[in-house]
């Protein structure tokens, strides 16, 4: 699948911009920004990323869903700690597959 990326927002090195979060029941934390402020996820098979890292990506979206409620927060603090520590590695490695063609900017601490 290629990805449209002429209204995504540029970030300062000419790259389109792809934001790292989770957010309830997404298979995919990879959201573009679009110039115009909007944005939308944007699906894992749609970026040439390797299998194992797509995986990944989905199993911190579950553990998300599975750990965190919007009500009560977090199950324990242990749980937040790992969720984040998750996320960095995730977006190095993303961000390392990525370089060249994608500008990803984590956004979940």
């Amino acid at each position: 699948m290629d990805l449209d990326t002429r209204d995504w927002h540029r970030a300062g090195t000419g790259l389109p911009e792809l934001r790292m979060f989770v957010d309830y029941g997404c298979r995919s934390p990879l959201w573009m920004r679009a110039d115009d402020g909007g944005g939308r996820g944007v699906p894992l098979e749609a970026l040439p990323l390797p299998g194992d890292l797509r995986a990944a990506l989905r199993a911190w979206c579950r553990f998300f869903d599975e750990n965190y409620d919007w009500q009560t927060g977090w199950t324990n603090p242990r749980t937040e700690a790992l969720f984040a520590d998750m996320g960095r590695g995730l977006y190095e490695r993303t961000a390392r597959v990525l370089q060249g063609r994608f500008t990803v900017v984590p956004r979940f601490e």
